[in-house]
């Protein structure tokens, strides 16, 4: 099995390496035309003039008229043939459709494609593998495989990109490719966002807004993609977590407010308070508490 794996690992690296075409999509004047136009045979006949000449906006659309069969007739080959040559330009939308078309009849092309839009930061093929692998955990190992590559050569990279900070706080936010980090998350969707990334952002919005639940770290694989399959439990702890948060934050509180008259004690109980953030239970937290308390009993008189 792990030979299947190495090999797996290698044509990904190999497909993750094609040359894109170069496409003619500045002010395309056919993929305007289609645009502004409510008649679908001419919205299809602009979009057709404007693949020939390589714009890949009109390729896609052209591909997603065919695929979705509103107002024309559904053609699945030439969507095919569509997302396909989109595909080449480089269209992480393009992959995501294609590799969704070929679920059904090759797998491994499926998930060639549908990881490539991943490591994009594509927020579609983010969001669908998530779901994807959370349906049946056998999934886990060829995607993992195959988003490992990229992820092992971020953890070398000199310095990354937002596209990359996309993808890497992806990763460490869904526990796929390595054990899970919603500190490092966090961190690095801020960074991308220093440089107005719009879908590091939408993570952030998502991860704020609690859509990535903490897992169990022996459910999240290992970050090499060996040994055999195991069940993701995707259970949602969040309010277990924020539990021990608010413990730690009063902790912490406490320890700033004396720490000017009984700065030896307060220390320990805000880097004790400090450790509880992370502490699933709260035990930490608790115990940062009684420590504080101790403190301000001291200072107050009471012993």
């Amino acid at each position: 099995m792990a030979e299947d794996y190495a090999q797996i690992e290698a044509k990904f690296q190999e497909f993750l390496r094609q040359e894109q075409k170069e496409s003619n999509d500045e002010d395309n004047e056919y993929w305007i035309k289609a645009r502004d136009t409510s008649d679908y045979a001419k919205k299809v006949e602009y979009l057709t003039k404007g693949m020939q000449e390589d714009s890949l906006l009109c390729t896609y659309d052209l591909g997603m008229l065919y695929l979705e069969g509103k107002r024309i007739p559904k053609d699945l080959g030439q969507a095919e043939k569509c997302f396909q040559k989109a595909v080449e330009f480089g269209s992480p939308a393009a992959m995501m459709s294609l590799g969704q078309m070929y679920l059904k009849t090759d797998t491994g092309k499926a998930y060639d494609l549908i990881c490539k839009a991943a490591t994009t930061g594509d927020i579609s093929a983010c969001l669908f593998l998530r779901e994807y692998i959370s349906e049946d955990p056998r999934r886990r190992r060829p995607i993992e495989a195959r988003l490992s590559v990229y992820f092992q050569e971020l953890e070398h990279k000199p310095s990354l990109n937002s596209m990359d900070f996309r993808f890497w706080g992806w990763c460490y936010a869904t526990g796929i490719c390595c054990q899970q980090d919603l500190e490092i998350a966090e961190a690095s969707w801020l960074v991308g966002m220093q440089d107005e990334d719009y879908v590091c952002q939408r993570f952030m919005e998502m991860f704020r807004a609690g859509q990535f639940p903490l897992i169990h770290a022996s459910s999240t694989g290992n970050s090499k993609v060996s040994g055999l399959e195991e069940e993701v439990d995707w259970e949602d702890d969040t309010a277990e977590k924020k539990s021990s948060n608010l413990k730690a934050i009063i902790s912490i509180a406490i320890g700033i407010i004396s720490m000017s008259q009984l700065a030896g004690l307060s220390v320990i109980g805000l880097i004790i308070g400090i450790l509880a953030m992370k502490s699933k239970p709260g035990v930490l937290a608790a115990i940062g508490l009684l420590v504080n308390a101790i403190s301000m009993l001291s200072l107050t008189g009471y012993f």
